[in-house]
């Protein structure tokens, strides 16, 4: 599979140079997973940061009784595992395809190589990361009121 481009800018609000669209071609593997696989397991070691190009995922976790609660079903989530990925604490959930998805999988020696060789790549990356933070937090405090 290729890296979507197109999708990519979309989803970074800014258009990538050749160099850089090269640097993600070289760090980037495309990765198609089934309905029900898990793509990130609960307090395992953060390997990965993926970017969700298409499909759906659900986030589980453990409630205080520690049973297994679905926290999240939403389709508008496009980075997962970005918080243990750069606290390098364990993954504080599950991901589960809910449908047939693509993701992008950028590892952590590949998205330091990055920093080194296209820090206006990553600073790209950083936004998206950001805005979908903030996104999540914006519908989990509206679940909260409701």
């Amino acid at each position: 599979m290729q890296i979507d481009f197109d999708w990519l800018e979309s989803e970074l609000d800014s258009p990538l140079s050749k160099g850089e669209r090269k640097a993600l071609q070289d760090v980037i593997e495309v990765m198609f997973v089934s309905e029900g696989m898990t793509i990130i397991h609960q307090n395992s070691t953060p390997e990965a940061l993926y970017l969700l190009q298409s499909g759906n995922v659900e986030v589980h976790g453990r409630n205080m009784n520690g049973h297994d609660v679905v926290l999240s079903r939403n389709s508008r989530l496009k980075v997962l595992g970005e918080i243990s990925f750069f606290s390098g604490g364990p993954t504080s959930a599950s991901v589960i395809a809910d449908h047939p998805c693509i993701l992008y999988k950028i590892g952590r020696d590949a998205f330091e190589g990055l920093m080194q060789a296209q820090p206006s790549l990553v600073m790209k990356l950083f936004s998206l990361i950001v805005r979908n933070m903030g996104e999540v937090i914006v519908r989990q405090d509206a679940k909260m009121r409701s």
